[in-house]
């Protein structure tokens, strides 16, 4: 028993038509600014502000984050969350100065000289004694 072909290649031509002008009648939203998807601290703080318009695709926006770091794009509240938590740990980054770093890393180093001086002054015996363990211990 043959089945027909033409009728099932027939039906997939027709419903191919009508999905594509079903995707032809689909209308893009217009761009808005972002004042109208986004609270001011959303909008702009330190070190950025988000590029006006913001496009949409009908599902999320497009976000666009401005910084002095470069441009990020978000799709979605939720992605700009996070952009936004990204440049502000970035603007935190870039306030620690090289010399704060070595400031503290040298304070931590003394920290450590000093106690050891202390433990050596409070129980020399003990130190003398512990150097050879502490030398086996290197080598096991």
């Amino acid at each position: 028993m043959r089945r027909p072909i033409i009728p099932a290649a027939g039906a997939a031509m027709l419903g191919a038509a009508l999905l594509s002008a079903a995707a032809v009648d689909f209308k893009i939203p217009a761009a808005e600014p972002a004042e109208a998807s986004l609270t001011p601290t959303q909008i702009a703080g330190e070190g950025f502000h988000i590029q006006n318009p913001v496009h949409s695709d009908g599902l999320m926006h497009h976000y666009v984050v401005e910084s002095r770091f470069g441009l990020f794009t978000a799709y979605g509240r939720d992605a700009l969350a996070v952009r936004l938590r990204e440049v502000a740990a970035l603007t935190t980054i870039a306030k620690t100065s090289d010399t704060e770093v070595v400031l503290k890393s040298v304070s931590r180093g003394i920290e450590e000289d000093a106690r050891s001086v202390v433990q050596v002054a409070l129980n020399p015996v003990g130190t003398v004694i512990g150097i050879p363990k502490g030398i086996a211990h290197l080598f096991s």
